[in-house]
């Protein structure tokens, strides 16, 4: 009977594995590399070269007048309100005179827990084999 309670003990031990779990979340971080800089040594580069541009020889034309683009297009002028004398308000109740009660619906209640849906994995990109231009 111990031998029955044993094998059972690590059989639930080793069914309840979460393998696939942890390996897509460790897949989902980025991974984090240290930048590592060189400084090039100035005798392995040229000296740039320097071009001395005469700006009295240089062509210069005018950008011309700006064209003007109205901005205000939906902008109208205020003209005189017209003032509508209004009465005292009536008060409606839901029930009386020609007004009747609301349609009282029922809800239909479905409590259900919300979660995350689980991640699918994808296929990896892939061209045709006759394709004819590349991405």
């Amino acid at each position: 009977m111990k031998n029955y309670v044993a094998i059972l003990f690590l059989l639930l031990l080793f069914s309840c594995n979460n393998n696939q779990e942890t390996k897509q979340q460790q897949t989902s971080v980025p991974k984090v590399v240290e930048a590592k800089g060189y400084v090039v040594p100035k005798d392995s580069m040229a000296e740039p070269k320097v071009i001395v541009i005469n700006e009295s020889k240089l062509k210069k034309i005018s950008a011309g007048k700006p064209k003007l683009v109205a901005t205000n297009l939906n902008v109208h002028s205020v003209v005189n309100p017209k003032i509508v004398l209004f009465g005292k308000p009536k008060i409606i109740m839901p029930g009386t005179d020609t007004f009747s009660l609301p349609k009282i619906v029922p809800a239909i209640d479905s409590p259900f827990v919300a979660q995350t849906p689980k991640p699918i994995a994808a296929l990896p990109f892939r061209m045709k084999d006759a394709a004819t231009c590349n991405i």
